[in-house]
C-alpha cells in the first residue's frame, strides 16, 4: 500500500485536501467515493528530502520529521508498541494523529513498506533524510533483540534531550544577538544623524577640532555618503569569508583552529563530546556492536577535527586497541570522559558507565555554555559602550575647548 495526496469535494462542493492510504490511485478514488467525496486530484506522495549528515537530526522546515516531530513520533511508537499494538497499526495510529499532511504521508509510506513484508528498520530506510543512520541502527537493534519498545523509549529520551540542549543554546544566543543589533543601530544613528548636526556647528565657526573629533567626522561623512556601498561591501565580505571557511580545503583547517582556541575550543569540545557520549551510550545500551556504534557516534560531531579523531578511534578499536587507550591517544576528549570509559571497560559495565558519562558531559556542557554567555554578554556591552563613549567624547571635547576659551 502507498500514500496518496488527494483533493476532493464534499456534497456541498467544499474542497478538501488530505492523505489517504491505498494500493493504487484507482483504489484511492474508490475509497474517497465510499466516504461521500468526489475526487478531483489523486497523486502518489513523493516529498522525502535527501539524506544529510548520517548522525544528526535535521531541524529544517522542509523535513516532514524535522524538529520536535521526530521525537513525538518516536514517543508515540514506543508507547503503542509497549501496549501490545502491532507495528502496522501503531504506524497507522501515529499517522492519524499527525497534524501535518507531509508527516502523515511519510508515516503512511513507511507503513506501506512494512506491510509488504519488510522490517521496520528497512521500511524507515525509504526516508533517510528523516530517519538517519543512527535512528535506523537503533530500530534494527531493537527489532533483533525483541525490545523495540524499550529501545524507542530510550531513543525518544535521547531526541528530547538533544532538542532541549539545542533550544538552550539558541536561547542563550538571543540576548547577545539582540544586543549587537541594537548597539549597531544606535551607533549607526549617532554617526549618520547626530554627529554631523552637532559637530557641524563647530565647523561653521571655524573652530579647530581635536584629532578624535576629526576622525569621527571622517567616519561619519563616509558612512553618510557611502552607506549603501558599505552595506554591500560588508555583505559581500561576509558571504565570501563564509564560502572560503566552509570550502573543502579550508574547512578542516578552520575547525582545527577553532578547537585550539582557549574559550571557544573548550566549548566546542564539550558540545561534540556530549553528542559523542550520549550517542554511543544509547547505541551500546541498545545492543549495537561497539565498532558500528563508534562509527555512527563519530558522525554526530560537527567539528571536523573532533570527527577525524573519533574515526581514528574506530580504526584503533578495529585493530585490537582498547576503547580507553584509543580515546586517550586521540587527545581531543575530556579526561573525565576517557577515564569513565576506561572504568566501564575494566568492570565489564561499559554501557552503564557510558550512560553516566553522557549525563556528566551534558551537565558539563550546560555549565560551560552558561559560563561562556556570562563572559560574552559583559564583553559585548563593554565593547559597544566603548564605541559609544568614543563618539560622545568626540562631540564633547570641542565643547570643553570652547568653554575654556570663553573663560579666558
Amino acid at each position: 500500500m502507498s500514500a496518496f495526496n488527494y483533493v476532493a469535494k464534499d456534497n456541498k462542493g467544499k474542497k478538501l485536501k488530505g492523505v489517504i492510504e491505498a494500493d493504487s490511485a484507482r483504489n484511492a478514488r474508490l475509497t474517497l467515493r465510499e466516504r461521500g467525496l468526489f475526487p478531483v486530484q489523486v497523486e502518489q506522495a513523493t516529498d522525502e528530502p535527501k539524506e544529510g549528515n548520517s548522525g544528526s537530526f535535521s531541524l529544517t522546515v522542509g523535513n516532514p520529521m524535522g524538529g520536535t516531530k521526530l521525537a513525538l513520533f518516536t514517543r508515540q511508537m514506543a508507547t503503542l508498541i509497549d501496549s501490545g499494538v502491532p507495528l502496522d497499526e501503531a504506524l497507522a495510529t501515529a499517522a492519524a494523529q499527525s497534524e501535518k499532511a507531509a508527516t502523515k504521508r511519510l508515516i503512511l509510506k513507511v507503513r506501506a513498506k512494512l506491510v509488504e513484508g519488510h522490517s521496520l528498520a528497512a521500511s524507515l530506510a525509504i526516508a533517510p533524510g528523516s530517519f538517519n543512520g543512527l535512528y535506523r541502527a537503533l530500530v534494527k537493534a531493537g527489532e533483533s533483540s525483541g525490545l523495540l519498545g524499550q529501545v524507542l523509549e530510550q531513543l525518544a529520551d535521547y531526541l528530547e534531550s538533544r532538542l532541549d540542549t539545542q533550544q538552550k543554546m539558541m536561547g542563550a544566543m538571543v540576548y547577545p544577538i539582540v544586543l549587537v543589533i541594537v548597539a549597531v543601530g544606535i551607533v549607526g544613528f549617532l554617526m549618520t544623524s547626530v554627529v554631523p548636526d552637532i559637530v557641524g556647528v563647530f565647523v561653521r565657526n571655524n573652530q579647530e577640532l581635536p584629532t578624535l573629533t576629526q576622525v569621527v567626522i571622517t567616519i561619519s561623512d563616509f558612512m553618510v555618503a557611502y552607506w549603501a556601498y558599505l552595506v554591500i561591501a560588508i555583505s559581500a565580505l561576509g558571504f565570501g569569508l563564509n564560502r572560503w571557511l566552509t570550502s573543502e580545503s579550508m574547512r578542516p583547517k578552520w575547525h582545527a583552529f577553532l578547537l585550539g582556541t582557549p574559550v571557544i575550543g573548550k566549548l566546542i569540545q564539550s558540545i561534540d563530546s556530549a553528542r559523542f557520549a550520549s550517542t554511543l551510550s544509547i547505541l551500546v545500551r541498545s545492543g549495537v556492536n561497539l565498532v558500528e556504534a563508534l562509527t555512527i557516534a563519530s558522525e554526530v560531531m560537527n567539528n571536523l577535527a573532533m570527527r577525524k579523531a573519533s574515526q581514528q578511534v574506530v580504526e584503533r578499536v578495529i585493530g585490537g586497541t582498547s576503547l580507553f587507550k584509543s580515546m586517550q591517544d586521540a587527545e581531543v576528549f575530556p579526561l573525565l570522559l576517557v577515564h569513565m570509559v576506561g572504568s566501564g571497560e575494566r568492570s565489564g559495565e561499559l554501557a552503564p558507565m557510558l550512560a553516566k558519562a553522557a549525563t556528566h558531559q551534558e551537565r558539563d556542557l550546560n555549565t560551560k555554555l552558561a559560563a561562556f554567555m556570562a563572559l560574552l554578554e559583559p564583553a559585548m556591552i563593554l565593547l559597544m559602550g566603548g564605541i559609544v563613549m568614543m563618539i560622545v567624547f568626540a562631540v564633547l571635547m570641542p565643547m570643553f575647548e570652547m568653554n575654556n576659551m570663553v573663560k579666558l
